[in-house]
């Protein structure tokens, strides 16, 4: 150890040296934190962007299937929209599409009540079946930054 501080003080080299490893591994760590945050960033607007383009496609199916449905009833044309996407996720899961999900549509009734489309065989986990369909979807979903409404005749 002495003979490790000795050197330090009495040679430049071995200082300009240490300085220049430390300095170059402070640099290298501070780039490659950079470059991760941004690779992580862009994966995750890629990610986004395709859910918004899955979304635009998804109303546009159900648009599409409420206009050429004969039924008059929210109830039913909730259930006509969900079946069509359900169709469509079929087709898009034997196309070998890694997209799975569970189709609910909600659609506001009044006063704050809502009424959803939905027909799961097993429950949400921790959600209570009496709760408004608003209430029953998972808190992630409910925090979405982005809703997209369809547009059905009356």
């Amino acid at each position: 150890m002495a003979r490790g501080i000795t050197l330090w003080r009495t040679s430049i080299q071995t200082r300009i040296l240490t300085s220049v490893v430390l300095l170059s591994a402070a640099v290298i760590a501070i780039v490659g934190f950079a470059l991760a945050s941004l690779v992580a960033q862009r994966l995750v607007d890629s990610k986004v962007s395709a859910a918004d383009e899955e979304i635009d496609r998804a109303r546009v199916v159900v648009e599409q299937a409420i206009e050429n449905s004969a039924a008059n009833e929210l109830q039913a044309l909730l259930n006509v929209g969900r079946e069509a996407l359900v169709d469509r996720a079929a087709g898009a899961n034997s196309s070998g599409a890694l997209t799975s999900y569970e189709p609910l549509l909600v659609a506001p009734v009044s006063r704050g009540t809502t009424m959803a489309s939905l027909r799961r065989t097993q429950p949400f986990p921790n959600v209570s079946t009496t709760s408004s369909a608003r209430d029953r979807l998972p808190t992630r979903c409910r925090k979405s930054q982005a809703t997209t409404v369809l547009r059905t005749r009356r």
